[in-house]
């Protein structure tokens, strides 16, 4: 890359975003006035609700209450405490008042026996003890605001009432009424500072308003740097400037990810100062101890570096998403659901015992909204803030490096984008035999993954063994249904092409070398990742009970047949139509080790995802991959179901921690297995690939 070139572009696209003013509302305008009117506002609109509640005279009315002169005295008792205030209204018929709106709620008083006069309410027993002979009961509308505090200020009232004759029981009866009522006395000694317990509340709300603010401040300037320059006809004069494309997107990036950058900064310098401002309101409205808002700055400023390496992997996904768009008002549609997914992992900070560990740092945003809790808590854990910092930046670098890929594809940048999903038009208009495009995979994969979340747990705890069924039903099912309507051609999006012996034994040998390497990396993250190994153990202990040829169908035939025509399938028949061999075997197999739901899973799913994936490219046939799922399935299940048997065959399998021995055993034995299955593989290559 010429450092000179990109400089100019650089200095040529921030000249552009900047002429833009929706770049400036959302950058300075937002961060500068928006946030700290939402937190100050927020803050004292609740508060002056709270007063308003407080100050406001809620009229209640009671009905055939004997004690009512009682209970209304309380009211002027000076001792008594009451949250809300009351204000006693004489009525006829309380319920006509209520629906009226002369009063906001009624107190009356339910016999137990309806015979007896009213002058019965209480009853005392032969010890003095007096009981009400009955129920009070409060009458409001739950769906007015006014009613249901009055309802709360009832409750305090005969709360207060209840608590008068308690006290005279307990005396008649010569009681200590602390020993009876107390009889454990304690105390709540909290050890935590204020500092801490601000940075604890604080701590929960901050990391969205953050990641919401970086992606406003980089969605933007990415739609315009991408489908902007589309829609305005420049990209083509840019791709024919004396510079490479590579060089183009990073000053591309590189000035996206500055706005955002200092979006960011604006952004937190804003609402912390909207914050301290808050605090400080507070302490000298309620006589609150001092916060040193000093001893926030170390936070704020790891802080800022983490949501600086964030900002850099916002701006590419922005990018990427966007890159597909052919106006701006199509790259809104398209941004909609990124926000949405990155509001979800900002949530992670709010949920209780969620916390930073090994495992949620390499989890993106939730890693961002985790370390900023932590940070704000004063939990200062540089390895985990340093796995924090590396994995965005890493995340960034592949989605760039995606971008790349895209721009170096024409047939792609110029496509008619996610619009071209065909499942939108009418099938008499379809032509026979047409190949899917990236917006069918993609509603594809959205549409099942949906059905899988909401029905396929649903179906296996609701009908056990028949639910897994089902469940691969929905998986086998969608991609069928959906090639058969927009007609496209199923020997070829399928790969349906009949193996020959030498490309099943070479798919085999390639399986056998891939899930030798596997189990190496399984053992390095069991270390890392152990409640995972534990977890996903634990899915299939209640199948264990299973005859062996049922768990084998169950777990090996069906998933090998289902999961191998979605993903090896639909989704990669459809990936490499438009996309390089290389780009099609990587997507494909993140969607599939994503489908799987967990970490551990998602990373070996994933290389596993890669070996079928690239059998298919070699041979063009399905059906290499299906046999590669079956064997892996099957081992699975015989190392499950008969553990014994299979660790005197491979104890190799069953060692939770792996000797240099074993390591350069099962390292020799899967690079020569790999070795075989690729030498075989090309020996019998299909030219089908373009």
């Amino acid at each position: 890359m010429n450092p000179v070139s990109i400089r100019a572009l650089l200095k040529k696209e921030i000249s552009d975003i900047f002429r833009d003013k929706k770049t400036l509302f959302m950058m300075v305008v937002i961060p500068l006035v928006l946030y700290p009117l939402m937190i100050i506002g927020m803050t004292a609109l609740m508060s002056s609700i709270m007063t308003n509640q407080k100050e406001t005279v809620y009229k209640v009315a009671f009905t055939d209450i004997p004690f009512q002169k009682e209970m209304t005295a309380l009211l002027e008792d000076k001792e008594q405490d009451f949250t809300y205030k009351i204000e006693v209204t004489p009525v006829e018929d309380a319920s006509k008042a209520m629906a009226d709106g002369e009063i906001d709620a009624y107190i009356s008083f339910l016999p137990k026996d309806k015979t007896k006069a009213a002058k019965e309410a209480f009853v005392t027993d032969e010890t003095g003890v007096t009981s009400l002979n009955g129920t009070l009961q409060i009458t409001y509308y739950e769906a007015n605001d006014d009613s249901n505090t009055a309802s709360k200020a009832a409750e305090d009232l005969i709360n207060a009432y209840q608590d008068v004759i308690r006290t005279k029981n307990i005396r008649k009866l010569k009681l200590d009424e602390d020993a009876i009522l107390y009889p454990v006395p304690y105390k709540a000694v909290g050890l935590s500072s204020v500092e801490e317990t601000v940075g604890n509340m604080v701590g929960s709300v901050i990391p969205m308003m953050i990641i919401v603010s970086i992606l406003m401040g980089a969605m933007y300037p990415a739609i315009d740097v991408t489908a902007g320059e589309k829609e305005r006809g420049t990209l083509e004069t840019l791709l024919t400037l004396p510079v490479t494309n590579l060089e183009m997107i990073m000053s591309k990036f590189l000035a996206v990810s500055v706005i955002s950058c200092v979006s960011a900064v604006l952004n937190i310098i804003s609402m912390g100062a909207a914050c301290v401002f808050m605090m400080s309101m507070i302490g000298e409205e309620e006589g609150a101890v001092e916060i040193n808002f000093t001893s926030y700055i170390p936070a704020v400023m790891i802080t800022m570096i983490v949501m600086i390496a964030f900002a850099l992997f916002v701006t590419a996904v922005c990018m990427c998403v966007c890159v597909f768009a052919k106006s701006f008002k199509e790259a809104n549609n398209y941004i909609t659901p990124v926000m949405l997914v990155f509001m979800f992992g900002g949530f992670a900070a709010m949920v209780p015992n969620l916390e930073l560990s090994t495992t949620t740092a390499a989890i993106p945003v939730v890693n961002v909204a985790l370390s900023i809790n932590d940070l704000f808590q004063f939990k200062y854990d540089y390895a985990l803030l340093g796995i924090v910092f590396v994995t965005n930046v890493i995340y960034s670098l592949i989605t760039v490096m995606i971008l790349g890929r895209i721009y170096n594809s024409e047939a792609i940048l110029f496509s008619e984008g996610l619009s071209s999903v065909k499942f939108i038009r009418r099938r008499s208009e379809m032509k026979k035999g047409q190949m899917p495009g990236y917006g069918d995979m993609i509603l594809l994969c959205c549409v099942t993954m949906l059905l899988y979340l909401y029905f396929g747990s649903w179906f296996q705890v609701r009908f056990g063994v028949a639910g897994i069924v089902m469940t691969q039903a929905i998986i086998i099912g969608m991609p069928l249904l959906y090639a058969w309507y927009i007609k496209s051609g199923f020997k070829k999006l399928f790969s349906l092409k009949v193996p020959g012996p030498l490309q099943l034994l070479g798919s085999f040998c390639l399986w056998v070398g891939g899930y030798g390497f596997l189990m190496l990396i399984s053992v390095i993250l069991s270390l890392f990742m152990k409640e995972s190994v534990q977890n996903v153990n634990k899915l299939f202990e209640d199948y264990m009970k299973l005859p062996v040829f049922v768990l084998a169908l169950l777990l090996a035939v069906l998933p090998a047949i289902c999961e191998e025509i979605m993903f090896r399938g639909f989704l990669f028949g459809t990936m490499r139509t438009y996309a390089k061999r290389l780009t099609a075997i990587i997507v494909v197999s993140a969607i599939f080790g994503i489908y799987h739901m967990s970490l551990i899973r998602f990373i070996t799913t994933s290389l596993l995802g890669i070996i079928f994936a690239y059998a298919v490219s070699e041979t063009d046939s399905i059906f290499c991959s299906m046999l590669m799922h079956f064997c892996n399935n099957l081992v699975s299940v015989l190392m499950m179901k008969y553990q014994k048997e299979m660790k005197e065959v491979l104890p190799v399998l069953f060692k939770e921690t792996l000797g240099v021995t074993d390591v350069c055993i099962v390292f020799i034995v899967s690079a020569a297995a790999v070795l075989c299955g690729l030498w075989l593989l090309r020996k019998s290559r299909s030219k089908a690939w373009r």
